[in-house]
């Protein structure tokens, strides 16, 4: 929750915390009149992967499956649990199954080209959902080898009967049917309820974003299993709907990517791989774990690079990202995450990663404090400029508070991990090029004062 209040806080009001504390600079006019400017600073550039992403109870049902000139395939399924706290049938009444049908409610986003056929698959599930074991994109869940249900169609996200419709085994929705009630144990022992949504890998061209949450778009999420049937009471036949949520926390999406063939097929997990064997670009892809990671030499050697100067005050400081081969269908993030990590990363690979006790997951950065005693959870959300006709966006990142925080040995000088603020709950990319890019070079400018 308090992180939610200080993502409202960032749009709403002029701060959660003292601007220059979170960077969103400030400086007096005055200060930038008496002040040296640089544009010319070394930025060293890399992309690095995260081993695992947690994406355990974390937004919608990403499924699908899309190739990308840059990025190669990326690939989604969806694992979930069909899930209510009981079932009691009225006393006396005989069922007649109809159908059972998994409705699931578009959201807002999609990725990819939605204009063709998709094709869906649902799976009983060998394995049960439970946090913090499935925490993480790409941990491998037994899926049976029972069909639960099959499904071709084309996107509709945002038309007027916005939902994809998947009809399911009759069995299924006969073994509900055939007992008098259910208990949410008997449910989740007994009955078929755990699932995975697997796409077709070779022929699908898009991942969906699947509302399951109330008021998760602007209307009331219509993703559930629906039971249609007939209930006989004596001579009276009634036509019937039984709903079955499948909005349960036990639930998340395990996100792939295959990047064979592209320039970016040296990205893994541990290794760290410099802009300048990649095209002069560094990626950054929501899901995947792929991320980008900048270091500044000059802030280890001030003399050199300033001047002759010992001892600086970074007045303002700000890098400006611009993105690269993104279109309509392949979005970029609308915002990003700054991060620092625990210690400088050496030249070619990222060290071991520290477990964070408190949710059981893998992580190796903290959000950048410059108090250096605490950590925000989102200190820096970088929002972005986008330019409509050509689907770019520019990201500009303060940096002044950083930079004097590491001048005054306030914060080690570990460098700054860019990520997408919707890691866990998206499959946004971003490409962006680094000093030496001769179509959009990254651009750090600088405005210094000497102190000595």
């Amino acid at each position: 929750m308090g992180l939610i209040i200080c993502l409202l806080a960032l749009y709403t009001l002029p701060s959660c915390e003292d601007p220059n504390r979170i960077g969103l600079d400030v400086q007096p006019e005055e200060d930038l009149i008496n002040a040296i400017y640089l544009d010319n600073l070394p930025v060293n550039t890399y992309t690095m992967m995260r081993d695992s992403v947690y994406t355990y109870s974390s937004g919608g049902y990403l499924v699908g499956s899309y190739l990308d000139p840059q990025f190669g395939r990326t690939t989604a399924e969806a694992y979930g649990q069909i899930y209510t706290t009981s079932i009691s049938f009225p006393a006396g009444e005989t069922r007649t199954l109809d159908s059972i049908v998994m409705i699931l409610d578009y959201a807002y986003n999609y990725y990819g080209d939605t204009s063709k056929i998709q094709h869906f698959k649902i799976y009983q599930l060998q394995d049960t959902l439970t946090a913090p074991l499935y925490a993480n994109s790409e941990k491998a869940v037994k899926a049976g080898a029972a069909l639960l249900g099959e499904t071709s169609f084309k996107p509709n996200p945002g038309g007027t009967d916005a939902v994809a419709r998947i009809k399911l085994n009759p069995a299924l929705g006969n073994q509900i049917l055939n007992k008098q009630t259910w208990t949410y144990t008997e449910l989740s022992r007994d009955f078929p309820s755990w699932f995975v949504i697997k796409p077709d890998i070779d022929n699908n061209t898009c991942i969906l974003d699947f509302a399951i949450l109330k008021n998760e778009t602007t209307t009331d999420s219509k993703s559930e299993v629906k039971i249609y049937y007939k209930g006989t009471t004596g001579v009276t036949t009634t036509a019937k709907t039984l709903s079955l949520n499948i909005i349960n926390g036990n639930r998340f999406n395990q996100i792939k990517g295959n990047r064979a063939g592209t320039f970016l097929s040296n990205v893994s997990a541990p290794n760290l791989v410099s802009s300048s064997t990649t095209n002069q670009l560094v990626a950054v892809q929501s899901g995947t774990g792929i991320r980008g990671y900048l270091n500044f030499p000059f802030l280890d050697n001030i003399p050199q690079y300033f001047n002759g100067a010992n001892k600086i005050k970074i007045v303002k400081a700000e890098l400006e990202l611009k993105s690269q081969y993104a279109t309509g269908e392949m979005i970029a993030p609308a915002a990003l995450y700054l991060s620092q990590p625990r210690e400088k990363y050496p030249q070619t690979r990222v060290p071991l990663i520290d477990v964070d006790t408190t949710i059981g997951l893998k992580t190796e950065s903290y959000m950048y404090n410059s108090s250096g005693t605490t950590y925000y959870t989102a200190s820096r959300t970088i929002l972005s400029k986008q330019d409509t006709i050509n689907h770019l966006y520019t990201y500009t990142l303060p940096l002044t508070s950083y930079f004097n925080d590491v001048l005054q040995g306030q914060v080690d000088n570990n460098g700054l991990i860019i990520t997408s603020a919707s890691t866990r709950t998206s499959v946004s990319r971003l490409l962006f090029g680094d000093q030496n890019n001769t179509t959009n070079p990254l651009r750090l400018k600088l405005y210094y004062i000497k102190l000595d």
